[in-house]
């Protein structure tokens, strides 16, 4: 059997164009990123649980400089 290769962006990964927009949203605005994460997860998208870990990680990140700041 074959192995098929997933198809590749020009810079060579494999990323589509939903995961990148997640990964900005999580970094970005966590709380649009993590239900958008969270969105994912019910599509079953392989890279939904790291949208989600980046968004929380996020969140506590931006708290932190709200807070302190």
């Amino acid at each position: 059997m074959a192995d098929i290769e997933p198809k590749k962006n020009r810079d060579g990964t494999t990323i589509d164009t939903n995961q990148y927009v997640a990964f900005i949203l999580a970094i970005a605005v966590p709380v649009i990123g993590l239900l958008f994460g969270i969105y994912m997860k019910t599509e079953r998208n392989p890279l939904a649980d790291r949208v989600i870990i980046v968004s929380v990680i996020s969140l506590i990140v931006w708290a932190f400089l709200i807070v302190v700041i």
